[in-house]
């Protein structure tokens, strides 16, 4: 097996366990509710970024780098949606985020800096770059989010 091929493997079978979910209960409580809005919006563009660096949607490097912006813009936000530890019974947040606060913003920065070095300019610079996104991400919601 190729080297990008086999990266790409592993890019979007990590992906698929950041999106792999039964339904949905029903969240109730404002602030969960922005925060899971907040994650989908993550979800959305790192998806996009997994679709173009897998072959399954063509790479186009305006979306790419609208990709980019986007998932940098919502991983900057997460910390302040945090900052209060508003509950639901749904929520799949972990009380571990607000009992290590230090641990899970180190975290989220390592995610915020994993997103900015995406390089978008070519198909083989983001195979090169988006694993450790990827990686950040599945790092972070092993630590800090209840499994579905």
């Amino acid at each position: 097996m190729k080297l990008p091929l086999a990266v790409a493997l592993g890019v979007l079978l990590g992906f698929g366990i950041l999106t792999s979910h039964a339904q949905e209960p029903v969240v109730r409580d404002a602030a969960v509710l922005a925060r899971q809005s907040l994650m989908q919006e993550a979800k959305a563009a790192l998806g996009l970024l997994s679709n173009m660096s897998g072959h399954s949607l063509r790479f186009d490097k305006k979306a790419a780098r609208r990709a980019k912006r986007q998932l940098s813009s919502t991983l900057r936000r997460i910390p302040r949606h945090f900052d209060a530890p508003h509950m639901d019974d749904h929520s799949r947040a972990l009380p571990r985020i607000w009992q290590d606060k230090a641990g899970f913003d180190a975290a989220a920065a390592r995610a915020r800096r994993a997103a900015r070095a995406i390089e978008p300019r070519s198909l083989p610079a983001l195979r090169r770059s988006l694993p450790q996104a990827v990686s950040a991400c599945l790092a972070c919601h092993r630590s800090y989010r209840r499994p579905p």
